[in-house]
C-alpha cells in the first residue's frame, strides 16, 4: 500500500484570488508593453541602418563613377592629370564628409 498523500494546493480567500488576479494581470501588461518597446527599438535600429547603408552605397557609387570619369578625361588631356585628380580627391572627401556625417544626423532625428 502507498502511504503518498495528494497534495491538494491551500484554497484562497476571494479577495486573495482578485489580487492575485490583478497583480499577475498587472506583470503580464508590463511584460506587454516592454516587448513591444523592444520591437519598436529594433525597428527603428534596421531602419537606421538600412539609411547608413543607403548613404554608403550610393558615395561608393559616386566615387566609383568620379574616377572613371578622371580616369577618361585625363586620357583625353594628359597635361590635365594631376589638376582632375585633384578635383576628384575633393569631390571624394566632401562624400566621404556626407558618409560620416550620417549616423549622427540620423540619430538626432
Amino acid at each position: 500500500m502507498s502511504h503518498l498523500i495528494p497534495y491538494t494546493p491551500p484554497t484562497l480567500a476571494p479577495r486573495e484570488a482578485r489580487q492575485l488576479g490583478r497583480g499577475l494581470a498587472q506583470v503580464e501588461g508590463q511584460l506587454a508593453l516592454r516587448s513591444a518597446r523592444i520591437a519598436a527599438e529594433a525597428e527603428l535600429q534596421s531602419a537606421r541602418i538600412d539609411a547608413v547603408s543607403m548613404v554608403t552605397s550610393r558615395a561608393l557609387q559616386s566615387v566609383a563613377a568620379l574616377s572613371q570619369l578622371e580616369q577618361g578625361l585625363a586620357q583625353a588631356a594628359p597635361l590635365a592629370t594631376a589638376r582632375l585628380q585633384t578635383i576628384t580627391d575633393m569631390a571624394t572627401l566632401a562624400l566621404l564628409e556626407v558618409v560620416t556625417d550620417t549616423p549622427r544626423r540620423i540619430r538626432s532625428a
